[in-house]
């Protein structure tokens, strides 16, 4: 729907996530690290060039953190 698309939930956004990393990454989010260390730890191996919050990833649905999160899986899907 839209609004899982414009506030995603903290679940909603991590399954997107892990749907799109194990189309490159297929050990991802497979409970050896916490979610959100994964995301961030995976974004740098891959050559994202931008940091990822932590703390933005925990609160994927707050209008201030959601942007630079967006352009991140952008960026994912451009790898796809």
């Amino acid at each position: 729907t839209q609004k899982t698309i414009f506030r995603p939930s903290t679940r909603d956004f991590n399954n997107i996530m892990t749907f799109l990393m194990r189309r490159i990454l297929p050990a991802f989010n497979n409970g050896s690290m916490k979610f959100e260390d994964e995301v961030v730890t995976s974004f740098k191996f891959l050559g994202y060039g931008f940091p990822i919050s932590k703390t933005g990833l925990a609160s994927v649905g707050v209008p201030h953190t959601w942007p630079p999160i967006l352009s991140a899986i952008t960026w994912l899907v451009g790898l796809l």
